[in-house]
């Protein structure tokens, strides 16, 4: 059985075994009805459904959406998602900030020279993209 981890980006198997159990238990179906709705026999709903057997990553996306369920939100970590929102909107912040200095100072540059910062400044971005491309 694995640990619950609050910093993994997954679910444990034991955690979206559980999710989609009771979501089944929650709509009123059956092992066996949930298994035609998928188009699977109904061991296979018993595989997804028990914690002790890690099932393909598919299985849980199909169940889920059986079940009516978003197969992202049965799989993500909340915790890890919270995480992941709250350094993502840091990094948007972050971004304004450096597009802010980077007006500014094209703004205080001399009339006659701010192409030529415009320009530099598309080469950096130009030369960061290829960059990045290549990795």
């Amino acid at each position: 059985m694995s640990t619950k981890n609050n910093n993994a980006m997954f679910r444990t198997d034991e955690e979206i075994s559980e999710t989609l159990k009771n979501k089944r238990k929650e709509t009123g179906l059956s092992q066996d009805e949930a298994a035609k709705k998928l188009g699977r026999s109904a061991s296979t709903i018993k595989k997804i459904e028990n914690p002790e057997i890690s099932c393909p990553i598919e299985n849980y996306f199909l169940y889920a959406e059986v079940l009516d369920l978003n197969p992202l939100d049965v799989v993500w970590n909340p915790s890890y998602y919270a995480i992941y929102q709250s350094n993502r909107q840091k990094f948007i912040q972050a971004q304004k900030g450096v597009d802010q200095q980077l007006t500014s100072l094209v703004l205080s540059f001399p009339k006659e020279k701010k192409w030529s910062l415009v320009n530099l400044l598309q080469s950096l971005a130009k030369i960061s993209s290829e960059t990045t491309d290549e990795e």
